[in-house]
């Protein structure tokens, strides 16, 4: 089936029904979603839920460029309000025969395939171990993962009959996610000498590793609070200068080397033409003296 065919397959889909179809895959469904959600063909509702804003001709739509991050192992951190009623919540989720697990605090309960942990002022949620947003950059992959978030909101709170929102929205933070770099040249290089796993370790701190479990070459960051996708950011920004301006470690190494004998000899030099002229000052200060004195006792 040519790409055409498929976009008309998943628009047309969408257009009866208001989901997408169950015949190929939730990747491939989400490739051409993609494309079409940026030209204003259709609409995500919720989770599940699609919405056909202007009619397919079948040429208007971008190409989607290969991606290369993937952003997995999220955890979202949802605070809210104090509710009414909120500290009866077991009594609820008992009395509405939603399964759940006591915990030290809280429970938890799951969600769209995730566990959700339900404490007195937030809710933390864990996405399901196979979910994972691949894209061109890590901020593409958390504003992904932060959409899907919202639908497991929305589903949790029809479940529950009410609202974590604070004003219009939700206070949604990112604690924790890993983002990996595909294909990457030196988790290739690692598994060529059959190595698969290496953790980097940075002040004591394990902030990324090279992990091909997957047989996907990844680099990973890995640090919480978000810090993982600022890393991955700061790492790929250098990895794209790297390609386009190659030269090896040592090249750097020497350049700088270099740069900096050059700057130890400037400076050498003028702290050595700054104590000639402190000699000469003294001597023309001493002669000043001499003078002065012979002046005074002529006089």
């Amino acid at each position: 089936m040519v790409k055409k065919n498929l976009y008309s397959l998943v628009y047309n889909f969408i257009k009866e029904n208001g989901k997408l179809p169950k015949s190929i895959t939730k990747q491939k469904a989400y490739y051409y979603t993609k494309s079409m959600v940026r030209e204003g063909l259709i609409e995500h509702i919720e989770h599940g839920v699609w919405k056909v804003l202007r009619e397919f001709d079948g040429t208007n739509v971008v190409k989607v460029t290969t991606r290369s991050t993937r952003g997995h192992g999220f955890v979202f951190r949802v605070s809210f309000p104090s509710l009414e009623g909120w500290n009866k919540r077991e009594q609820f989720l008992k009395a509405k025969e939603i399964l759940y697990t006591e915990l030290k605090q809280g429970q938890r309960i799951i969600v769209l395939g995730n566990k959700v942990q339900l404490y007195d002022n937030c809710l933390m949620i864990y996405f399901s171990p196979n979910t994972y947003f691949q894209e061109n950059s890590p901020n593409e992959s958390s504003y992904r993962a932060m959409m899907y978030c919202k639908d497991i909101l929305k589903r949790l709170e029809k479940m529950l009959n009410c609202s974590f929102r604070s004003g219009r929205g939700w206070i949604v933070q990112e604690t924790r996610s890993h983002y990996a770099d595909i294909n990457n040249v030196c988790a290739r290089y690692y598994k060529s000498k059959g190595i698969d796993y290496v953790p980097i370790v940075l002040d004591g701190k394990n902030w990324a590793l090279i992990d091909n479990s997957m047989n996907l070459y990844e680099l990973e960051t890995i640090l919480g609070s978000g810090q993982s996708k600022d890393d991955m950011n700061t790492l790929q920004d250098f990895l794209n200068d790297l390609k386009t301006n190659p030269s090896t470690l040592g090249e750097v190494k020497k350049e700088v080397t270099d740069k900096i004998n050059t700057l130890t000899k400037i400076l050498e030099m003028q702290m050595q033409q700054s104590l000639e002229n402190q000699k000469q000052m003294q001597v023309t200060n001493m002669q000043l003296a001499t003078f002065m004195n012979e002046v005074k006792k002529r006089i």
